[in-house]
């Protein structure tokens, strides 16, 4: 779907390996590094993202996911109940209190 019919059935057919930069500029992939870089960049992500609100992280991953499916007013609606979600929290109580005390929180997913 991200290629489009066309672009599919072009790549489908001439059975080519399809270089990164071809796939980057097509949607397929969101970043291209250098094979020597992978790890490295691969715990970096996965740092950033264990960094973060656990609950926040998949409520908005159900938002989107959602989005994708329904039209703008049901998404809308959907976003609204899972703000009033996120924000009434523990992780979102842990995030105010330590932006208060100028600290990193920590989540627990709850």
């Amino acid at each position: 779907r991200t290629l489009g019919a066309k672009r599919a059935m072009q790549l489908y057919v001439e059975s080519a390996r399809i270089p990164a930069s071809q796939c980057l500029e097509y949607g397929l992939v969101n970043k291209v590094i250098e094979s020597g870089r992978l790890r490295d960049e691969a715990a970096g992500w996965a740092k950033k993202l264990a960094e973060g609100a656990p609950l926040a992280h998949k409520l908005g991953k159900q938002c989107m996911h959602f989005a994708m499916q329904n039209d703008l007013s049901s998404t809308i609606d959907l976003e609204a109940k899972l703000q009033v979600t996120a924000s009434t929290s523990a992780d979102s109580q842990a995030a105010i209190t330590a932006f208060f005390n100028k600290a990193k929180p920590v989540f627990t997913g709850k």
